[in-house]
């Protein structure tokens, strides 16, 4: 990772261990959790991008680089208008978000979350994974207790969220596992090929396809056609990574 900063010019039982979700489907790549943190936007495409080309791979829109700088320029200044704390401001000011500012979001918000918690369920914090950016675990807690922490957790979030990582760490986070602003599906495509698990011909249309013959249609956000399917099973563990982590 780049540890100068992720910004615009860088476009690149009896006891339990839980940690934060959002409830997302498993075929659901991580990117999108991501999003879900705080409802990052998807900005639409200029009425001025070029046609696809040969060069372009099948079943991916190829976004150019002024396209992409423009839409994570549109990101920053929503998270600007959203912020509610100084830090915030300051942190985005700039259109760049360090590695040691991203972290301090993070110290801030558990600190913020241990402190409203009861003593009982001290011990929350934050560990950051191979990708750089952090997963959320609560403190070893029994089963008679799940309720009241689960509560307790929540209100706790919901408050020391805003002013910390409220904004600034989807869109961190964003930037490292999506800064070409591709779809979720699109992703998942482009991790396929780049891997050999299909080769360049292979559609979107085989692709959603495939994905409802393995998944079942409830998989599949919109609509698509079955007779567009090859046979490839995405169900396998061959194809999991791109599936969970489709940046990789």
């Amino acid at each position: 990772m780049n540890t100068s900063g992720i910004g615009l010019n860088r476009p690149t039982n009896s006891s339990r261990r839980g940690s934060d979700s959002r409830g997302m489907r498993g075929l659901v790549p991580v990117l999108l959790v991501i999003g879900a943190l705080a409802g990052c936007t998807d900005t639409p495409p200029s009425p001025d991008e070029p046609p696809l080309t040969s060069e372009q791979p099948v079943g991916i829109t190829v976004k150019s680089d002024d396209q992409i700088a423009a839409e994570w320029a549109a990101e920053f200044a929503a998270a600007r208008a959203a912020a509610t704390s100084d830090f915030e401001r300051e942190a985005l000011a700039d259109d760049v978000i360090t590695p040691e500012e991203y972290d301090e979001a993070v110290q801030r918000y558990v600190a913020c979350v241990n402190e409203r918690l009861p003593d009982e369920f001290a011990g929350y914090r934050a560990v950051k994974n191979q990708y750089g950016f952090y997963g959320y675990q609560s403190p070893r807690i029994h089963d008679s207790r799940s309720a009241a922490w689960d509560a307790a957790h929540r209100s706790a979030s919901e408050t020391c969220r805003k002013g910390t990582v409220a904004v600034i760490e989807p869109l961190y986070t964003g930037m490292i596992v999506n800064p070409r602003r591709m779809t979720s599906d699109e992703q998942i495509l482009d991790c396929l090929k780049r891997h050999g698990a299909v080769d360049e011909s292979y559609t979107m249309a085989n692709y959603l396809a495939d994905l409802a013959a393995s998944f079942g249609e409830e998989a599949v956000l919109g609509d698509y056609d079955p007779g567009q399917a090859t046979g490839f099973d995405l169900d396998t563990d061959r194809t999991e990574t791109c599936r969970l982590t489709p940046w990789v």
